[in-house]
């Protein structure tokens, strides 16, 4: 709306500016504007020289080109005027309306579409149970299935692969044991476009702002929200590909932008200052193509390759003290050539090759997971390092597809031992910060041929996996 209304004003102008050169152009009642007393054509004035005399035929060819001129710009006008009232009346939706990855048109109901909320006080994520999604290559090549079963399944006899996403945020030892107590900080959102292509967020609040956990849940819905937009509107999906790296970062710093200012207006409604809702932010996009990430702040992100090999995905932003980083809610990082020991912020990056997990967290869980850096003892010097432990990945992963296997566990069930794994392991257990961990995983499923085969035992004991 805001672009048709702009689209508007720019008519405007054009019609005031167009209005006042013809007023200039166009010839007025009277050629000699000055005090002397006019001179008739063909007649020369006892008060003007010769030379100031305009002839009747040269009245007439001036007034001529000058009638043409005016005609031209007129026809141009109305041209222009035409077509961008034509592109107006195009582009609105109450004559086109857009339509979402789906094919459905965007206002009406679609349960799956339906963004993020907030289910408990480990501000975790209510996903939809629901289970049916299209891309534009599915809905010519999948059919439905007579047991009820409304699984899509694919022609090709390839594997179908969909993702299995953990996820929670739980209070740390110290905040829990305060008087009063401190809510949890940290917040996550996740959200699944279908069953390639989903969005992860983490934020984590700051210590010293009394508020920071409303701006971090904040935060975290309102980058779904955003990120899920552009996905759509740029069409990455239909496309099949991801965009290149300038494209990215420019897109990434615009919708950290945006956050940010939403955040702000935020506050205000909230009538408090920014900064007291300051939070850091990791926003991962994984799709079958590779991955999009971009952040401000600490916290790590990792991934594990085609080859099996896991890799760090961002670099933290740290200061030169502990626990010193940087929020979404600074004013540094606008101007775009903000670095923090050389490390641009906001960071943003590409992974242009399929993937077979990822994950993302807040800085409570980095001991745990990740090599962050060891003392060089010769140098007394902290030699900082970001690598994530494949055993500690890779056990989870596993441990995790072959009790959903066995158990026939749901997703909720999954995220509830999730939550119960980050509060009271012994890894986790005394952990002063709060603490965040999002893994995502690729399962594959049989193709068409053993689905047909075992698609009575699966109809009634059918799993519920994140969409």
């Amino acid at each position: 709306m805001k672009r048709y209304i702009k689209l508007i004003g720019v008519l405007i102008v054009l019609l005031i500016f167009s209005a006042s050169i013809a007023y200039y152009v166009l010839p007025h009642n009277e050629i000699n504007t000055t005090s002397q007393p006019r001179s008739v054509p063909g007649q020369q004035s006892r008060n003007q020289p010769s030379e100031y005399v305009l002839k009747e035929n040269d009245f007439r060819r001036i007034t001529g080109i000058i009638n043409n001129a005016n005609s031209i710009f007129s026809n141009v006008l109305y041209i222009l005027t035409g077509v961008i009232l034509g592109l107006l009346i195009f582009k609105s939706p109450k004559f086109f309306p857009e339509r979402n990855v789906y094919g459905r048109r965007k206002n009406q109901s679609d349960t799956r579409n339906k963004s993020v909320t907030i289910k408990n006080k480990n501000y975790t994520d209510k996903a939809s149970t629901k289970k049916k999604t299209y891309t534009e290559e599915d809905e010519k090549v999948s059919k439905k299935k007579s047991s009820g079963d409304e699984r899509e399944i694919s022609l090709d006899n390839k594997q179908k692969t969909e993702w299995l996403i953990l996820r929670s945020s739980v209070p740390g030892v110290s905040h829990l044991n305060s008087d009063p107590p401190v809510p949890c900080q940290d917040s996550h959102s996740v959200f699944q476009l279908n069953n390639n292509w989903g969005i992860a967020v983490v934020c984590d609040g700051a210590g010293s702002a009394n508020n920071s956990h409303r701006g971090s849940s904040f935060a975290s819905k309102k980058a779904i929200e955003l990120f899920k937009k552009t996905i759509i509107e740029k069409r990455w999906i239909e496309n099949k590909k991801l965009p290149c790296k300038k494209e990215w970062r420019r897109i990434s710093f615009d919708l950290l932008l945006e956050v940010r200012s939403e955040l702000n207006d935020y506050a205000k409604s909230l009538q408090f200052k920014l900064n007291e809702l300051a939070c850091t932010i990791i926003v991962v996009v994984y799709s079958p193509h590779g991955l999009l990430t971009t952040h401000i702040g600490d916290g790590r992100a990792g991934y594990k390759d085609k080859d099996g090999n896991w890799r760090p995905l961002i670099e933290p932003h740290k200061g030169e003290e502990a626990n010193q980083t940087i929020f979404i809610s600074s004013e540094l990082w606008i101007d775009d050539d903000l670095n923090l020991n050389n490390v641009s912020v906001p960071e943003s990056s590409i992974i242009e090759e399929p993937v077979e997990a990822f994950t993302l967290m807040s800085d409570g869980c980095e001991r745990q997971s990740f090599q962050t850096g060891y003392m060089d003892e010769e140098k007394e010097k902290f030699i900082p390092q970001n690598l994530p432990y494949p055993k500690f990945f890779d056990g989870i992963v596993k441990s995790t597809k072959e009790k959903r296997k066995a158990q026939n566990l749901t997703d909720n069930d999954l995220n509830e031992r999730w939550s119960d794994f980050l509060q009271h392991h012994e890894l986790f257990k005394n952990e002063p910060d709060d603490k965040t961990l999002i893994i995502g995983t690729l399962i594959k499923e049989k193709n068409e041929k053993d689905f047909n085969n075992e698609q009575g035992d699966r109809s009634n004991n059918r799993s519920t996996i994140i969409r």
